[in-house]
């Protein structure tokens, strides 16, 4: 029974290792080919094939746009607030 109940605790107490990270790296293919001439071996490596539309893409610039005109709006609303409360106080 004891024997039961100290494997019961080392099975709780044990800790696992974490999983190995998943690393991708991005690279050109000039710079395999300088790797190969050098010696270099991509035996262990996995490739995928890279597409060729960026990573942003037409996102970032509709959120420029709107960017630019979320301050011009900004900047007329506190100019506007502004001009009508220095004509209150004064």
């Amino acid at each position: 029974m004891n024997g039961d109940n100290l494997k019961n605790q080392e099975a709780e107490n044990s800790v696992l290792p974490p999983p190995e990270p998943e690393i991708e790296i991005r690279t050109m293919a000039s710079d395999m080919e300088k790797v190969k001439m050098s010696g270099g071996d991509f035996s262990a490596v996995e490739f995928y094939q890279a597409t060729n539309q960026p990573l942003s893409g037409q996102k970032s610039a509709l959120r420029t746009f709107f960017l630019i005109i979320g301050i011009f709006i900004a900047a007329g609303t506190i100019g506007f607030l502004s001009y009508y409360l220095m004509l209150r106080i004064l």
